[in-house]
């Protein structure tokens, strides 16, 4: 495989694939103090493709900041083939993906694919699009891009600067308090 020639290296994230949402949360929170986690059930927009495919995807997730990095827990609901349940068998948690921003979406998109990695899942432009690609052969995970979008760079902004400020109470809130 040739190495890609990306946009942007700036990882920003690092994602695991949990057998027990609440646990999860409640573990980073009290061993290593990250927190609070924000939490969503999210249901994938109508073009969401999985390996070339259209799919549909529901999951939990939450995010919380630890230092320059989020940290982000999935755990995959649906029946359906998906990213996650490649990697990480139900029950199982495991480290799964790390994400960087991406400023030039359809450039790095190109340049992952040119590398001979598949995209192994891909949606937008609903909001900011983002694309999956195994890498797992390579490195045991996977690598997602997400494009440079100002409304969900402020959303993340929002995270850390709660995590910033956290003082250890409520590790585990709904996402809808972010955008009050």
């Amino acid at each position: 495989m040739s190495t890609p020639q990306l946009s942007t290296a700036t990882v920003f994230q690092n994602a695991w694939v949990v057998a027990d949402f609440e646990s999860a949360v409640a573990h980073w929170a009290n061993r290593f103090g990250v927190g609070p986690f924000f939490a969503m059930d999210y249901e994938s927009a109508p073009e969401l493709q999985y390996r070339g495919a259209p799919s549909t995807l529901r999951m939990q997730v939450a995010l919380a900041q630890a230092g320059d990095v989020q940290i982000e827990l999935i755990n995959p609901v649906s029946p359906e083939p998906n990213v996650y349940r490649d990697l990480v068998p139900q029950g199982q948690t495991r480290f799964h993906h790390v994400c960087l921003w991406s400023s030039d979406y359809d450039a790095d998109l190109e340049a992952m694919n040119s590398a001979g990695y598949e995209t192994a899942m891909a949606s937008g432009p609903a909001n900011a699009r983002f694309a999956y690609f195994d890498t797992s052969a390579d490195n045991g995970h996977m690598i997602e891009i997400l494009e440079v979008e100002p409304g969900m760079q402020d959303l993340f902004t929002r995270v850390a600067a709660e995590g910033r400020s956290w003082s250890g109470d409520r590790p585990l809130r709904p996402f809808a308090e972010l955008l009050a």
